[in-house]
């Protein structure tokens, strides 16, 4: 009975331990990665930058952002359906992909 609540007690310690770990992981990972890029931008190396960017993704993203002001400010306040919304942050995406390619050049990063 009492080495079935030692076995017990240790294996609640060890699981512990390994959800702290597993904690500690994943708060630190990201700020690695953020400290690479943070190195890269004092650096001014615009190619390790570069490559450290998910590209596809920050094109995406500054373009419905584009797009979603462009909405704002032409809507004059009136609420939009959302099917009418998403149509136009396709549309609007498309359209601005062209100037986002040009805001994401390695030579121009540093210009913003």
């Amino acid at each position: 009975m009492v080495d079935e609540d030692r076995s017990r007690t240790r294996s609640g310690h060890l699981l512990l331990i390994v959800l702290f770990l597993v904690f500690v992981v994943c708060v630190v990972w990201p700020l690695l990665g953020l400290k690479r890029v943070a190195d890269a931008v004092e650096a001014r190396d615009a190619v390790t930058f570069t490559r450290l960017l998910d590209v596809p993704e920050l094109k995406r993203s500054i373009g419905g952002q584009i797009a979603r002001a462009y909405l704002q400010l032409s809507s004059g306040g009136h609420r939009v359906s959302p099917l009418a919304l998403n149509m136009a942050m396709q549309a609007g995406m498309a359209a601005a992909d062209g100037y986002v390619v040009e805001i994401i050049k390695a030579e121009s990063l540093y210009d913003i």
